[in-house]
């Protein structure tokens, strides 16, 4: 043998293949197939001597893995479960994957990608190595907010009165037609109630409405500007007002992405998992500009601002949640949760003025958790996420900033138009144009919801504004 080879013999080489990543090893696959592959070869790939710069930050990415999985499964006191139960998940309720996602929403890097809560784990519930963060599943009441920034560049406001009541929609069902339910199986008709106090609270009738006045095809078309390709795409078979609280199924990496396009005023970054990439003689084969990310006004800023004052208004949601909920921070955030029938999915969604972050949990086989919701699942890991990364990356605790052409008004609470003297008024943001200009019919002696009885529409709809300024949606009952 040859001086060199006998040199050679002394050490032991390890071969580690572009398959074996022991680190963050979601991301690593995912950056793979949907990356380096597409942009260089497979083949060229494995043949080796590329340096690949990715945009992971790693600390962040072993908290998140590490977050994720206590929550499931480390028996702990959580204040956030249901009668401060002692446990953890997975026996209370359930609940036995997880997947969670952190994005910068100005330049659309992939801070973190947890794609299963062990991916060692291999059972009916837990299928490790799939990612759920790119599997399509139903958002639930996550994709909400979507349907109201379609409203809201259509002239709604956040105090706008719209109805809770029971409906039936004329859509054929398989016992009928289309009568969707909350999730606490009320109506909640005592008192006339805003979009504001609608989405913080997530009922389904006003936000069903609020898909049909918009129309499909228009959510549609704002879906895809926020990089819901596969909802945009889809025919109109495939959709129905069902859609309005998150039947139609999209991906948490998607929904991650579209949520950062609220957190970055309206314009939607595509998301990015590399930054350079170098061959084997150091010269770069790849690069992309961070500094300035290619992205596109998806909607004004005015909408998403309104979006985000109501995500982010902790005593708007206080009715459903209560206070101390886990959407609360030390900092303001904007966040929706969402939870499918039969609690097959928890979503929770949110964002700061900094930050993007989007959690699930569930099921791989699909079946049913024990009464979980995305308050009580999911909620709780996007809560210990954000905060860590809030912190980690010295954020300060900015609140979401007004736009020039939004200010603050004040409209009856009855009606939602402008209010007489001494009737109980609320005061929210309106885009410039939106105020009404028309009075309230309201008196204290003829409460046009009076003689309702739990019927919606018993007043005719006003004009220009009101309790519900489109023709009549849905059919009494």
């Amino acid at each position: 043998a040859t001086q060199a080879e006998q040199e050679m013999a002394k050490y032991t080489f390890t071969s580690h293949s572009i398959n074996n990543a022991r680190l963050a090893p979601h991301f690593v696959r995912y950056v793979i197939d949907n990356v380096l592959v597409p942009l260089i070869g497979a083949q060229a790939l494995e043949d080796g001597g590329y340096s690949i710069y990715t945009t992971l930050d790693l600390t962040l990415e072993k908290k998140v893995e590490q977050v994720v999985y206590d929550h499931l499964y480390k028996p702990t006191y959580d204040p956030f479960l249901p009668y401060a139960q002692y446990g953890s998940l997975y026996q209370t309720h359930n609940v036995n994957n997880g997947a969670a996602v952190v994005m910068n929403p100005y330049n659309g890097e992939i801070l973190a990608m947890d794609g299963s809560a062990k991916y060692g784990m291999n059972t009916a519930t837990v299928r490790g190595q799939d990612n759920v963060a790119l599997e399509a599943r139903q958002p639930g009441s996550s994709f909400k907010p979507i349907v109201y920034a379609t409203d809201f560049e259509m002239g709604w406001y956040p105090a706008m009165i719209v109805p809770d009541h029971k409906t039936t929609y004329p859509v054929k069902t398989d016992t009928g037609y289309y009568q969707p339910q909350n999730y606490d199986f009320t109506y909640h008709t005592t008192y006339p109630m805003t979009i504001r106090t609608a989405v913080a609270n997530s009922y389904n009738i006003p936000a069903i409405d609020g898909l049909m006045y918009a129309s499909i095809g228009n959510v549609q078309n704002m879906a895809g500007r926020l990089g819901l390709n596969g909802i945009a795409n889809l025919k109109p078979s495939q959709t129905g007002p069902s859609m309005a609280i998150g039947s139609k199924e999209v991906s948490l990496l998607d929904m991650t992405s579209a949520y950062s396009t609220f957190a970055n005023k309206g314009v939607h970054v595509p998301e990015t998992s590399i930054l350079e990439i170098t061959n084997n003689e150091g010269q770069p084969i790849y690069k992309y500009n961070e500094t300035h990310p290619q992205g596109k006004r998806a909607l004004r800023e005015d909408v998403s601002f309104l979006v985000s004052s109501i995500l982010s208004d902790k005593t708007a949601r206080y009715h459903e949640f209560s206070q101390g909920n886990p959407l609360e921070l030390d900092r303001p955030a904007a966040a929706k949760t969402g939870t499918t029938d039969s609690f097959r999915d928890n979503w929770t969604m949110g964002y700061t003025p900094y930050l993007t972050v989007g959690t699930w949990a569930g099921n791989s086989d699909n079946s049913i958790m024990g009464g979980a919701i995305g308050i009580t699942g999911a909620a709780p890991i996007w809560h210990d996420i954000m905060e860590y990364a809030s912190q980690r990356y010295h954020f300060p605790p900015n609140d979401f900033t007004k736009p020039a052409d939004v200010h603050a008004g004040t409209v009856s609470a009855i009606t939602g138009l402008l209010p007489h003297p001494g009737e109980p008024a609320v005061t929210d943001w309106f885009i410039d144009g939106t105020m009404p200009t028309m009075m309230s019919n309201y008196t204290v002696n003829n409460n046009p919801r009076k003689n309702c009885n739990g019927k919606r529409n018993c007043q005719q709809p006003q004009q220009g504004g009101g309790l519900f300024p489109n023709p009549i949606i849905g059919l009494n009952p």
